[in-house]
């Protein structure tokens, strides 16, 4: 469910951003076993959500080597705008803050202009910024969020 949520958001949010080969060559089935495996960590976690038996969205995030990590938050567009991507943030700082770390991070894609928004408006701070190679999807950013 997660695989194929992610490839729906995917195709919605980055059409246009990068080239539809990209987009059209989604590996469904190595999606697949990256979140089986990270469902059986005990520092990983997912949050679907649910629009009856329909998942619209997810949140992902955990411990990494780096620190603690938000990896995905991702909504299908009809369910962007309405708080919900403000609801997912909250979960993943009040998990951040009950693991005793004092900072979150995550990864953006800078052409992603609407998420780039969305971030620093949830306070985000861009401390890093790597563009300008050839394959637009090799580009990033990087955000923190710092609790004191």
């Amino acid at each position: 469910m997660i695989a194929r949520t992610r490839q729906k958001c995917w195709a919605a949010t980055y059409r246009g951003i990068f080239p539809d080969e990209a987009i059209d060559a989604f590996d469904f089935r190595w999606h697949t076993d990256r979140d089986e495996m990270r469902l059986a960590k005990s520092d990983f976690f997912y949050h679907l959500v649910m629009d009856g038996q329909s998942c619209v969205g997810y949140l992902s995030y955990g411990v990494f080597h780096e620190g603690f990590r938000l990896q995905s938050l991702y909504l299908l567009p009809d369910y962007q705008g309405r708080g919900l991507g403000k609801r997912l943030m909250g979960i993943a700082f009040d998990a951040c803050k009950e693991m005793g770390f004092d900072k979150l991070r995550w990864d953006c894609s800078p052409h992603n202009t609407k998420a780039m928004g969305f971030y620093a408006h949830m306070g985000g701070r861009v401390i890093g910024i790597d563009v300008g190679h050839e394959n637009r999807q090799e580009d990033g950013c990087t955000f923190e969020y710092c609790f004191t």
